[in-house]
């Protein structure tokens, strides 16, 4: 999800996905539109509160964010707040929808690990790992020519 927050009168925008007390959350301080100074955390392998609501994340991040950009807030005793504007996106919560864009032959453009789904006579779907810009394997048996891939997890570290 992409929504924008309020914080110490500043206004920020946060990016976070994944299940809850275990997304990857960024925040930008913007100013006049821009985006200025990113601070992150991804709560499934950096030390965090699990159980801790996103704000309170946001405000953790604002608060290491804020001394490291020097950034000096309008009101300092103004406290979190979402702002009333419709989210700019919405990002996945840690379930995929099926959508399986991807093609046998086609490069994959996002590296991580992928459902294959072929013909129902002759292979139940089976996972594989794809790294960007890799073509999507072909299958002989296949009517069409090959399985349609589902993302099932985005892996940016992955080698095959």
């Amino acid at each position: 999800m992409i929504r924008e927050f309020e914080y110490k009168g500043e206004i920020f925008r946060t990016n976070y996905h994944g299940a809850p007390g275990h997304e990857e959350v960024f925040i930008m301080h913007i100013i006049d539109g821009e985006e200025f100074g990113e601070m992150s955390i991804d709560r499934m392998t950096e030390e965090n509160d699990t159980d801790a609501p996103i704000e309170q994340i946001c405000i953790d991040l604002c608060e290491k964010l804020i001394p490291e950009r020097e950034i000096q807030v309008a009101d300092p005793s103004a406290g979190f707040k979402w702002r009333d504007v419709k989210p700019v996106f919405g990002v996945h919560d840690g379930k995929q929808e099926t959508t399986m864009k991807e093609k046998t032959g086609l490069p994959c453009t996002v590296t991580g690990i992928y459902l294959a789904h072929h013909d129902r006579q002759h292979k139940q779907p089976h996972e594989v790992k794809m790294v960007k810009g890799h073509k999507f394997p072909i299958c002989n048996q296949c009517e069409d020519g090959g399985p349609k891939y589902e993302l099932v997890k985005e892996d940016p570290n992955l080698i095959r």
